[in-house]
């Protein structure tokens, strides 16, 4: 019984600290150039409605949602090493190749920026002021999702 207590102990400490982590996603500087893709692409990454109902902390600033219409999953979560991150996954009324060129435009110039390609799929990811962001784009399986899109967005954000 007391190993458990310890876990619980555990658990709840590692959620504090991943919440209060969270609390701080405003204070994530986004650099100049992605601000400026933000700017150009604002009609498509306007989430309101769909980010509200997931989580209020999640650091939109920093990976916006693309022609979002719906969120699936969204949490704070902390990495193996104890850093503070989230996931989210949510589904885009835009096709992948749509999505994929706008999340690779807007991580590009971006320190070990990298995209890979399977079954469909496209994987981007870069580090940015700090942060590790894998954004996945795939086809939407709607039976898998439980979401009506086009295609499936799955965020990965955590700190380096």
């Amino acid at each position: 019984a007391n190993g458990n207590s310890e876990l619980a102990k555990s658990s709840r400490s590692s959620l504090r600290a991943c919440l209060a982590a969270a609390a701080d996603s405003s204070e994530i500087v986004v650099p100049e150039e992605m601000t400026a893709i933000i700017a150009e692409n604002q009609e498509k990454l306007d989430s309101s409605g769909v980010i509200d109902d997931v989580t209020k902390t999640y650091p939109e600033n920093l990976v916006p949602l693309y022609d979002a219409v719906q969120a699936g999953d969204s949490n704070p979560i902390t990495t193996e090493n104890g850093q503070p991150g989230w996931t989210l996954i949510y589904g885009s009324a835009s096709d992948v190749s749509e999505v994929s060129s706008f999340y690779q435009e807007y991580l590009k110039d971006q320190t070990d920026y990298a995209v890979t390609q399977t079954d469909g799929s496209t994987k981007i990811s870069a580090v940015v002021s700090g942060w590790n962001l894998s954004i996945t784009v795939s086809p939407n399986n709607p039976e898998r999702t439980g979401l009506d899109t086009k295609s499936d967005i799955t965020v990965l954000i955590s700190q380096v």
